[in-house]
């Protein structure tokens, strides 16, 4: 039976332009963490003004206390934990001081550094689309968690675009791999226990996948291979990896005229270690959209035989939100109660931002009006009211704080408010 399933959740897509390198590398910052920085901030009220911010009245702005990021996420759908995330009982933060260095800084909840880690100073945002450094999270079954800093840019104004990689030790600090891909275009996929990078090649549009060794920079290289029966071509897609083997998405392709019903492609299955399966759960123990969630790693700890869960209602491509001691986890439509294994399809326009473990949940209507949502896992409903002008939150904690992305004075803000006292 298996015992350890390799996530396959929480790709971000970037575009690069052609750039040199060797492939990673173990970063000639390794074992060392850069001293703390001056002036970190902790306060957002001695740093920026509250006017204008407003929360549901279950949190307490008074009692908020903030921290600078470089994308708070306040205006983004479901891929809004662009520069910080929950490690835990820990919030870790990506962000730039006004001198332009970047840091990646980690505290408590209550907001007491742990570890505050300078970056090497990274390449410029250029092209046509910018985009500003990301910060996402590799779990791990065993040992630390990684912290994964994407950045793409050039190193002068008119080189060429390049995507540099860098990962930290999420315990300690210490930055450990950095690189530069050499490719360009690239979708960075941080997993369970791994790192891999899927690449376009521009010239023949077929994609090969990078397998990257968190500890060594080591690759690891899995092409997409066309598999033709005669009467129908179908392409391999590499989707994640179990057990450091490759688990490919087998789509049809092409139908040759002659085949009946030509204008229909079988449904797509998965194909591992030369074994064709025809659904995920024929394969993984535990649905892959919950892997790389802290309940999908407390369920394979805790339940290493498995655990089936229907996923009947509407899918989505955002993240998983989970409350916060994993109970809950909403994939798409799906609200699924890890605890009694039944799930609750909800509105298909309802965007889920953040769930507790108490029957509450918030979210967005089309990705606009802020909705507070009820659920009762007795009858298996959900039911929502609107909170006109109030700011959603975007994941909440164990200690009942809710996580908030504001933009004051044109500085992104990563906001913790309490929940209030009568709630």
């Amino acid at each position: 039976m298996l015992k350890r399933v390799i996530g396959l959740l929480g790709s971000v897509i970037v575009l690069t332009s052609a750039c040199s390198g060797d492939g990673p590398s173990p970063s000639p910052e390794a074992a060392r963490t850069a001293p703390p920085a001056p002036d970190v901030p902790t306060a957002l009220t001695d740093q920026w003004s509250l006017s204008g911010v407003t929360l549901p009245p279950e949190f307490d702005l008074a009692g908020a206390r903030g921290f600078r990021t470089a994308d708070a996420g306040a205006e983004t759908d479901g891929f809004r934990r662009a520069s910080w995330q929950l490690v835990g009982d820990r919030l870790a933060t990506l962000w730039r001081d006004d001198a332009g260095a970047e840091y990646v800084t980690l505290v408590d909840l209550d907001g007491a550094p742990i570890w505050h880690t300078q970056l090497p100073e990274l390449l410029d945002p250029a092209g046509d689309q910018p985009l500003q450094p990301i910060l996402n999270r590799i779990p791990t079954t065993e040992g630390p968690d990684w912290l994964v800093v994407t950045n793409i840019g050039s190193q002068t104004p008119t080189g060429p675009l390049a995507t540099r990689v860098l990962t930290l030790n999420a315990d300690t600090g210490e930055l450990v791999l950095d690189f530069t891909l050499p490719t360009t275009r690239v979708s960075v996929v941080p997993g369970v226990d791994s790192l891999s990078l899927a690449v376009l090649d521009e010239e023949y549009l077929t994609f090969h996948t990078l397998l990257v060794d968190l500890q060594t920079g080591e690759q690891q290289r899995f092409d997409n291979p066309e598999v033709d029966t005669g009467d129908i071509a179908y392409l391999d897609s590499v989707t994640g990896f179990l057990e450091g083997e490759p688990i490919y998405t087998r789509g049809c392709t092409y139908i040759r005229d002659a085949t009946p019903a030509a204008d229909a492609c079988p449904q797509l299955g998965l194909v591992y270690d030369g074994q064709q399966y025809d659904s995920e759960s024929d394969l993984l123990l535990l649905p892959r959209v919950l892997l790389g969630t802290e309940a999908g790693q407390r369920l394979l700890a805790d339940r290493p035989e498995g655990l089936r869960v229907d996923l009947p209602c509407r899918m989505g491509f955002s993240l998983v939100p989970e409350s916060p001691n994993g109970r809950y986890v909403v994939v798409g439509s799906n609200l699924v109660d890890l605890r009694t294994n039944t799930t609750v399809c909800t509105e298909d326009s309802l965007w889920w931002t953040a769930l507790d473990d108490d029957g509450r949940g918030w979210g967005r209507q089309e990705g606009t009006m802020t909705l507070r949502v009820t659920y009762d896992a007795a009858t298996r409903s959900t039911t929502t009211v609107a909170v006109p002008g109030a700011a959603s939150p975007l994941a909440i904690t164990r200690d009942h704080q809710g996580v908030f992305g504001v933009t004051t004075d044109d500085t992104d803000v990563l906001l913790l408010a309490p929940r209030a006292l009568h709630q």
